[in-house]
């Protein structure tokens, strides 16, 4: 049993140590696509300079430009939060505490509103009602795994708080 929290302690070290250059990594992005998003809207012509990047990305105008970046937003806010889970869960005595699962229930609620405004900004981008539900369906999936996961964490927290008490 040691060998296995000791193995957990050591995997959360380095994705701990992963997840903060993903955090670099995802605000140098929101940064460089808020700059050529506003740039693209305030001149036509590096709108045109942009043109064969929009194939890829998408157009960076209007709903699609706002999708973009509250995609960006909501993987930066999901990083940072896998982030601090895994220092909490690398720092502590078991896996099992009140805080981990508060952390994975407040990520069920992000991710929870945020299939609502991506539906909406779906819509508003023009895609197609699949692919719209896709999304929508795809964020409340996360959404209601991570809640799954806090009830069976916060399950554990007390299992454990009566293991210790018991000892």
């Amino acid at each position: 049993m040691k060998g296995d929290l000791g193995t957990l302690r050591k995997i959360c070290r380095y994705a701990a140590t992963v997840m903060a250059a993903g955090e670099i990594v995802l605000a140098a992005c929101i940064a460089i696509t808020v700059i050529l998003g506003i740039a693209s809207m305030a001149s036509d012509s590096f709108h045109e300079a942009l043109e064969p990047f929009y194939a890829v990305f998408g157009d960076l105008e209007g709903f699609r430009f706002a999708e973009t970046v509250f995609i960006l937003l909501l993987g930066s806010v999901t990083v940072d939060s896998i982030r601090r889970m895994m220092i909490a869960l690398r720092d502590s005595h078991t896996p099992f505490t009140e805080g981990i699962a508060s952390s994975m229930k407040a990520v069920s609620i992000v991710y929870l509103v945020s299939s609502f405004v991506l539906l909406s900004l779906e819509i508003g981008a023009g895609s197609t009602v699949t692919e719209a539900l896709f999304i929508f369906l795809g964020t409340l999936l996360v959404c209601v795994v991570m809640y799954c996961l806090s009830i069976v964490f916060r399950y554990g927290a007390v299992l454990q708080d009566e293991s210790d008490h018991t000892l």
